[in-house]
């Protein structure tokens, strides 16, 4: 049971990562368009996702990837 749950999380955790950075991508993409409220909610919507995990925006965009 340990096993399955450990495995679950670590999908959830991959699966939020990815997330991450095709927000991250989505963001640049908006910004080149002059798409600001598209850039808002992309942001609000990683607000929440760090309010989620506990995490800062620097740390969980590291984690993903999305910024080196």
């Amino acid at each position: 049971m340990a096993i399955t749950l450990a495995r679950r999380q670590y999908e959830d955790r991959m699966m939020l990562l990815k997330q991450v950075r095709e927000d991250w991508r989505q963001i640049h993409r908006a910004v080149r368009s002059n798409r600001p409220e598209a850039v808002i909610w992309r942001l609000q919507r990683l607000e929440r996702t760090k309010d989620l995990h506990a995490l800062t925006l620097p740390e969980l965009l590291v984690a993903s990837g999305a910024v080196r």
